[in-house]
């Protein structure tokens, strides 16, 4: 069992409403509400688990929940990786016990996170109700900080939902040769 749950959310949005309107050549505020509903669609459209990308945008906390430690090391999901927060597990007929930071080793490759247990030891045994990460992750804490092409493609899926009202399906966002040709280097495989 495996289970991805966002804690906090990210502090700003990547296509905030005045850049959504500058690029839509939108001067007006009557149609303010639709913008930003396309702009909410559009960012829950790549960012976070269900995201296209499978990618933390703007910096954001989650919780990964396993029924037990595997062995060898966790792969946390969502690149780009920050910090862990913290390792908790919960031995069947026990109480959670918080590991301490140096019960384990956290390592970051290619914008991956990566647990493992500290040089020389292991994971606890037994039976496990569950083991839960909380991690941080993303580009940064504003849209500034996430990849040009990444708000490109996210400036031209915004367009499209306001030029063709009730016409697109899901799919269709991410269909357009741009926006996939921008995405792509950054779409995370299926693990």
């Amino acid at each position: 069992m495996q289970q991805l749950d966002r804690i906090t959310a990210p502090a700003a949005p990547i296509l905030t409403p005045t850049t959504a309107k500058q690029h839509l050549r939108v001067t007006h505020s009557a149609e303010d509400a639709i913008i930003q509903l396309y702009a909410d669609t559009v960012e829950q459209a790549l960012d976070g688990d269900l995201g296209h990308l499978k990618r933390a945008l703007i910096t954001q906390t989650w919780r990964l929940t396993l029924s037990g430690f595997p062995p060898g090391q966790i792969r946390l999901p969502l690149p780009p990786f920050q910090a862990v927060t913290a390792l908790k597990y919960t031995p069947r007929n026990g109480d959670e016990v918080t590991l301490a930071a140096d019960a384990y080793r956290v390592r970051r490759h290619l914008n991956e996170g990566y647990v493992t247990p500290a040089h020389d030891t292991f994971w606890p045994v037994g039976d496990m109700d569950s083991v839960v990460i909380e991690f941080r992750a993303g580009f940064g804490d504003t849209a500034a900080t996430v990849p040009a092409p990444i708000r490109a493609a996210a400036l031209l899926m915004l367009d499209s939902l306001y030029e063709h009202r009730g016409t697109l399906t899901p799919a269709a966002l991410v269909a357009n040769p741009t926006v996939k040709h921008l995405l792509t280097p950054f779409t995370v495989p299926l693990w």
